[in-house]
Formats: structure tokens, sequence, C-alpha cells
């Protein structure tokens, strides 16, 4: 019997609604015209390649572990030493791979809110990075990156749980349902909790190590 909801969600890969071919494709147009836009280097593409790779390797690797993952450290990393463009662009790619081909399943819903929500750590790790050169300084402070860890993965953890729910509130209940949404959040509570404490780890004891590193590679790449 056909159902819509299954349509629409698609919990198994091989059942890939059409809806998702469409979206691939104006994400692709999308990121296309940025590159022409931009006139994007070798080095960009380069870096967004082999970052992408590393947070995809991360992410499999640890796959066992909901809600614990490397892939938002290195996507800020990416964008602190490399640009909110080039950041942002990683957390794009990363979702477009491993939201798509996925053990756990497929949800376009999903899909494309954590595609767009994972560019916030590129962002803002970006920004932060174009302020620190701005004053000629390398970001070494660990409370403060920490503390921007945390903030990007609030804001993650909020559209990523709020507009999921929004959206199939509204298409599945006939409109906003309180009580729906306060039992969604609440269940996603828990999974943003143990996020957050992870990042905010990672991000105190590894951020400064893997931007270290990153500087180096920068500093390859440019001399």
């Amino acid at each position: 019997m056909y159902d819509p909801i299954r349509w629409l969600l698609g919990y198994r890969l091989a059942d890939l609604p059409l809806l998702v071919f469409p979206l691939t494709a104006a994400l692709v147009i999308a990121i296309f015209l940025e590159i022409r836009r931009r006139k994007w280097t070798v080095k960009d593409v380069s870096i967004i390649a082999a970052m992408t790779a590393a947070c995809l390797a991360s992410n499999y690797a640890l796959i066992a572990i909901p809600n614990v993952k490397l892939m938002d450290l290195i996507v800020f990393a990416t964008g602190l030493q490399f640009g909110a463009v080039v950041g942002g662009s990683v957390g794009v790619f990363v979702w477009m791979i491993y939201g798509s081909i996925n053990p756990y399943g497929f949800e376009p819903l999903t899909w494309v809110v954590t595609m767009s929500a994972e560019a916030i750590y590129g962002i803002v790790g970006g920004v932060a990075g174009a302020a620190f050169r701005r004053n000629h300084f390398v970001p070494t402070n660990r409370v403060k990156l920490t503390l921007m860890g945390i903030g990007s993965t609030l804001g993650y953890d909020l559209l990523t749980n709020l507009i999921p729910a929004l959206a199939l509130s509204y298409l599945f209940l006939g409109g906003l349902n309180w009580p729906y949404l306060g039992i969604y959040m609440a269940n996603g509570a828990v999974f943003s909790g143990i996020h957050i404490v992870t990042n905010g780890l990672l991000f105190f004891f590894a951020l400064v190590p893997l931007t270290r590193a990153l500087l180096n590679v920068r500093g390859s790449m440019t001399a």
C-alpha cells in the first residue's frame, strides 16, 4: 500500500524518493555558480576535498557512537584557517555524502537541514579566523574557541531539531502542534546534550593542535 510518509522520509537508501533529485541538483548548481562567481583556485578545491574526506573517514569510523563526531571540529578548523566559504562548503559536502550513504537510513528532510546547518561551523570559524588575522595573532585561546564551538553546536542542534519538527507538524498534523513539538524537542535534547558536551571537550583539547597543523598546511600552500 502507498505510504506518503515513507515516500517523503525515505527510511532506506534503496527507496530514495524523487524529492531527493531536484534538491541535489539545486544544491550542485548553487555550488557551481559560487565556484564561477568566486573563481575558486585549485588550492580551494584541494582543501575542500581533503577536509571533506577527513570528515567522512572520521564519521564512518565513529558511526556506532551517536552524536560523537570529529566532523564539527574539522569543519570549524577549516573555516578558521581557510575562510568561511571554504569551511562552509566542507560542511555542505560532508552531509551531502554522509547523509545520503548512511546505515541509519536516509531522511530527505533531515538531510537538507543538516547540509545547511553544518555550514554554521565553517562560517563561524571563518569569521573568527578573519578577526584573528586582522589582529595579527594565532588563535590559541582554548576557552574562546571552545565557547565558539559550543555556540555553533547549540545553533546546529536547534536548527536540526526545530525545523524537522515544524515541517512534520505542518505536513502531517495540519499545523503547529505544540505537544508534538515539545515531545520532538525533548527527545532531541538528550542527543543534543551529548553533542554539546563532546564537542566542548573536543574543541578544548583538540582544536588548537589541529589549527596549528592546518596553519602549517596553509603556510606551505602560500609559500
